[in-house]
């Protein structure tokens, strides 16, 4: 009964480590796609990362001391290091493709104009990034900057673009979310990764569970 109640902590802690994982992922493509000015909630992320990575791994953490093999600690340590190249390689997709990926899914088409751009410079003094800001060509609301700059524009451009209808991620180019079957592949694939780690802590932990000397 000890060993089953131990098991199902580290079901629980596995589970809670899952979903650490995803809102750490989350919270960095909130960073990196939402409209400047409303970015502000993600930050509210990291505290809650930090607690979910410690109350996983506190729930985890029990079978190993109740198993006392030392094989559950292990697989805990190669997961987590599986689950941050993972995050990273999302976290990548998310940096260069994600607002095209969620636009491709859950964006409506509009027309809209290039209404202004803005120049970053690098320390050389020339222009490294440019945004490109984009109102509603019928209404001229402002749709807000392009996550991606369209080729050869400038200001008066008619863009056609996919837009966020409540408002909370950059538009982009309607032709750029035409490209995004790779990198939506790419963060399919890390989530499984992460997915098969967990199945393999927990395969580890029931393999100690049930190879366990009475004391």
């Amino acid at each position: 009964m000890r060993g089953l109640r131990a098991f199902g902590s580290l079901c629980a802690g596995v589970a809670v480590l899952v979903v650490c994982w995803s809102a750490a992922l989350a919270t960095l493509a909130g960073m990196m796609m939402v409209q400047p000015g409303r970015g502000w909630w993600t930050f509210l992320g990291i505290p809650l990362v930090l607690v979910l990575l410690a109350v996983g791994f506190g729930l985890a953490m029990a079978h190993d001391e109740a198993s006392g093999s030392g094989g559950t600690l292990n697989a805990l340590i190669v997961f987590f290091l599986v689950a941050c190249g993972a995050l990273m390689v999302a976290g990548g997709v998310a940096y260069f493709s994600g607002a095209q990926v969620y636009q491709a899914h859950l964006g409506t088409r509009a027309e809209a104009v290039i209404s202004s751009t803005i120049g970053f410079n690098g320390e050389s003094g020339g222009v490294v990034r440019r945004w490109y800001y984009v109102d509603d060509a019928v209404t001229g609301e402002s749709l807000g900057p392009l996550a991606t700059p369209p080729e050869n524009a400038e200001e008066g451009t008619r863009v056609t673009v996919l837009v966020d209808p409540h408002g909370w991620i950059r538009p982009v180019p309607a032709d750029s979310a035409a490209r995004t079957a790779a990198p939506t592949a790419i963060a399919l694939g890390a989530a499984g990764v992460v997915l098969l780690g967990a199945l393999a802590v927990l395969a580890t932990g029931l393999w100690a569970s049930a190879t366990r000397r009475p004391r």
